[in-house]
């Protein structure tokens, strides 16, 4: 029986809502009031306030209007995704590339690095957020989230792009990623408290994960060096022996390093420093048309784009085209494959000045004390550096420092994922309450998928430009990023600023079975890899995303209590 607006009186002078879910009861005409007098409602840490918007702006009056009014807020997911498409497709994928290369990393080794802890920030910080809200079951959502990566980011993976792994790094991370799932579960399930020996134990694990990965990476350098070295000391050696060798670097370098290529063509892309001087010209001054390289690095169309578009993807174009120029006047582009690898002199001075700064004012926008202190430092250090970087350099050719800004690149588009990724969760968050379902299944299911949109588009743009290791390696190494950090970090503070050394740990009613669905998840994919001689195909993909469709369908029925759990609830 829904309750009436006389019925809720009372209750809103005292403001003592139990639950913002609760708000489904109150007939139409209140839910505003309800809304606003119930703390819970209250939108953190997204820039709109959607649950305000739903029932106070658009305000449905009936089940056709709410209809309407999820239809509109539903809109805003897919304007969210244009934008984290953009994001990871014209900058955040190009500036991994660049920063991989500068450094030799390989393709594996930036994806369960770099790529996991750019697109695992929304939910390590998710995390790390509710380190004093002791009711959130951290180790539930965890598991959810990471069978949705695993399965489903990782699936879709294999369905649009197969690829041949490297078995080494395949079977080393999904046995860590094994071992850490197992130690957790342990560590809460065992006694439902976890100690802080326990809590740093799981920052070990990933630290001794990283030392080993970094470790390989040296011994695959070191071996393509011994054997170039062979070579070069043994010339007189049968020529057989030398192609034998030769083969042998190949085939190490293919692991060890990570080939360039080209974001449309996905073909290896010319040399990196003839595209740096591609536009060089000599005897000219340093701000040689400066406004008109300005105005050409900010125009928001790709040649050809419009004229040779079908009318839907005009359509769409129309909706990317400021998201795009917002997003060029915000970030540098760092890219090999633009000529002079997209600097502008003008336009990245100019983000120089004004990106850090306004990333950081958006991120503690909340935190006016934080943002005073920040804006001082930043007018004393930025301006100056910007103006430096302004008088040192040419507009035809970027400075030999010109990979920093890759770094700024990938910062300013981490702000855009995680930043995209708490709108997401916002607008999931609505459904959760139209919907009516609990905490513990809309952090493992909905609330995820919110969570796990940066690793959706990245990743898959990676894969669908031709670096499938690299995206099939960060649907490993983020679960295991935000897992061990995040749970680890949670856990270790709440330890050693309480009195007792340990902190209760609570597993949620779909804890226990998130672990079982993702422990058979990877068990599955060991036992594929291996048949399939580390190929993975189309086949075991479509098997990830059903497993996970079957994973979100038990879950949905443990919640309507169709089905019982084999967990003790908590």
């Amino acid at each position: 029986m829904a309750l009436t607006e006389e019925l809720i009186i009372p209750y809103m002078d005292m403001g003592a809502y139990p639950a913002c879910s609760n708000v489904r009861w109150v007939e139409y005409p209140g839910r505003c009031n309800y809304v606003k007098l119930t703390a819970e409602c209250t939108s953190v840490g997204s820039f709109v306030d959607y649950v305000n918007l739903y029932y106070c702006i658009l305000e449905p009056l009936s089940p056709f209007q709410e209809f309407l009014a999820m239809s509109t807020v539903f809109l805003t997911c897919i304007v969210i995704f244009f934008i984290l498409n953009i994001t990871a497709d014209r900058f955040f994928c190009p500036a991994l590339k660049v920063i991989a290369t500068v450094f030799g990393m390989s393709e594996h080794l930036a994806g369960v690095t770099l790529v996991a802890f750019g697109n695992g920030s929304p939910d390590l910080f998710s995390t790390l957020s509710s380190v004093r809200d002791f009711s959130r079951a951290i180790f539930s959502d965890m598991t959810g989230g990471a069978i949705y990566v695993v399965n489903f980011v990782a699936g879709l993976i294999c369905v649009f792009a197969p690829f041949q792994m490297q078995g080494y790094n395949i079977l080393r991370d999904v046995s860590f990623l094994t071992l850490a799932f197992l130690y957790i579960e342990y560590a809460i399930i065992s006694d439902g408290k976890v100690t802080t020996k326990e809590s740093t134990r799981m920052l070990i694990i990933y630290f001794t994960y990283l030392t080993i990965i970094l470790f390989d990476q040296y011994l695959l350098k070191r071996g393509i060096s011994r054997l170039e070295k062979i070579l070069r000391r043994r010339p007189f050696l049968p020529e057989r022996t030398k192609e034998e060798i030769r083969a042998e670097i190949n085939i190490l370098r293919a692991e060890a390093d990570m080939q360039l290529l080209s974001r449309v063509s996905k073909t290896s892309v010319i040399s990196t420093e003839e595209r740096r001087v591609s536009s060089y010209i000599q005897d000219v001054g340093s701000n040689n048309k400066l406004i008109a390289q300005f105005l050409n690095s900010i125009n928001p169309f790709e040649e050809g784009e419009w004229e040779n578009g079908t009318k839907f993807q005009r359509s769409t174009l129309i909706l990317k085209i400021p998201i795009r120029l917002m997003l060029l006047l915000f970030m540098p582009i760092c890219d090999y494959e633009l000529d002079a690898h997209g600097w502008s002199k003008l336009l990245n001075c100019l983000q120089v000045a004004y990106m850090p700064l306004g990333s950081l004012c958006c991120l503690f926008r909340n935190k006016f004390y934080l943002i005073i202190n920040y804006v001082r430092l930043m007018v004393l250090l930025i301006p100056p550096a910007a103006f430096y970087l302004f008088l040192r350099t040419k507009t035809y050719r970027p400075p030999k420092y010109h990979v920093m800004f890759a770094l700024l690149t990938t910062y300013g588009s981490m702000f855009i994922i995680y930043t995209c990724a708490c709108e997401v969760v916002q607008v999931l968050h609505i459904f959760g309450l139209i919907l009516g379902k609990s905490k513990a299944f809309l952090y493992c299911t909905i609330l995820a998928w919110g969570n796990g949109v940066g690793d959706l588009v990245s990743n898959l743009t990676f894969a669908f430009g031709g670096y499938q290791k690299m995206g099939f390696a960060a649907c490993l190494g983020a679960p295991f990023f935000n897992t061990l950090l995040g749970v680890g970090t949670v856990y270790l503070y709440r330890c050693t600023n309480g009195e007792r050394g340990f902190t209760p740990a609570r597993t949620g009613y779909l804890g226990e079975n998130s672990f079982v669905f993702l422990i058979v998840t990877l068990s599955c994919l060991l036992t594929w890899t291996l048949s399939t001689n580390y190929y993975a195909r189309r086949i075991m993909g479509l098997f990830h995303v059903a497993f996970y469709i079957l994973f979100v369908g038990y879950a949905y029925m443990v919640e309507t209590e169709f089905m019982q759990t084999f967990a003790p609830f908590g």
